[in-house]
């Protein structure tokens, strides 16, 4: 399998699991993710819409994987 196919399949592999997230599994996925930046309190994403936490949530791992695919490229 390819870069390119790996990297797909890792992407709809993520998708599909955020999209069953609850909001205390979104929470803690995002404290996790140490090497993603987030300037978000508690009780502004707690304010949030579980979709939207949900969205958040995918863009930090999306992040994560980019980082790795970088590295990974070098």
């Amino acid at each position: 399998m390819s870069s390119a196919s790996n990297t797909q399949a890792s992407i709809e592999q993520v998708m599909q699991s955020v999209a069953s997230y609850d909001r205390p599994t979104c929470m803690e996925e995002l404290r996790k993710l140490p090497d993603v930046r987030l300037d978000f309190t508690d009780d502004f994403l707690n304010a949030m819409s579980l979709e939207r936490l949900r969205h958040v949530v995918m863009a930090a791992m999306w992040q994560k994987l980019k980082r790795g695919v970088r590295s990974r490229a070098r």
